[in-house]
């Protein structure tokens, strides 16, 4: 069995150990974890009270978003809640873009909102405002104490068009042997 060192490109599932907390029922997409810490967004937590429209308009993005469709935008984590993380497929990019692996990137300036608003923007992405830390090893240490279950990233999970079904699709993957099934895994 190969031991996992970094959870960077996978997801963390919440468990009934965090079912009083904002990680309720939460999918996790780790996006940094290194010996300082880790670094993730919820990708399963829609925000009723935030649009798309809104966050354009607040930073002065010039734009016609009328043929953008629906936007959702995500309750990412308690940190930062009022800056912008987008997690998206790698086919975009721009000067502040981190590829995270071969298939997803990350970018949190005003430009992807400028991209997507003027239909420029990546093919897949989860618009996410704050972000979920972990202190150094606190992570590990709440994997350990079981109140988080892990799950290789798979892109249907990650950019599913139904994101209320994400936490049941990513539990059902785990199964009930608790291994993750292996089909359509991206691991970076």
């Amino acid at each position: 069995m190969d031991i996992i060192t970094s959870l960077k490109d996978y997801f963390l599932i919440s468990t009934s150990q965090l079912e009083d907390s904002v990680f309720d029922t939460s999918v996790i997409y780790i996006y940094e974890h290194n010996d300082e810490g880790a670094m993730g967004v919820i990708i399963n937590h829609p925000l009723k009270d935030v649009s798309f429209e809104q966050i354009v308009n607040d930073i002065g993005v010039a734009a016609n978003i009328e043929g953008v469709g629906d936007v959702n935008i995500y309750q990412g984590g308690p940190v930062e809640v009022q800056r912008g993380f987008v997690i998206h497929s790698s086919d975009y990019k721009d000067n502040d873009t981190i590829e995270i692996c071969d298939e997803v990137s990350l970018s949190s300036t005003g430009d992807i909102v400028s991209a997507i608003a003027n239909k420029r923007g990546p093919e897949h992405f989860n618009f996410c405002l704050g972000y979920a830390g972990w202190g150094a090893q606190q992570l590990e240490d709440e994997v350990a104490q079981n109140a988080w279950l892990v799950l290789p990233r798979t892109n249907d999970i990650l950019f599913s068009d139904n994101p209320k079904k994400r936490y049941e699709k990513a539990i059902s993957k785990i199964g009930m042997s608790g291994i993750p099934e292996t089909e359509n895994i991206g691991i970076c």
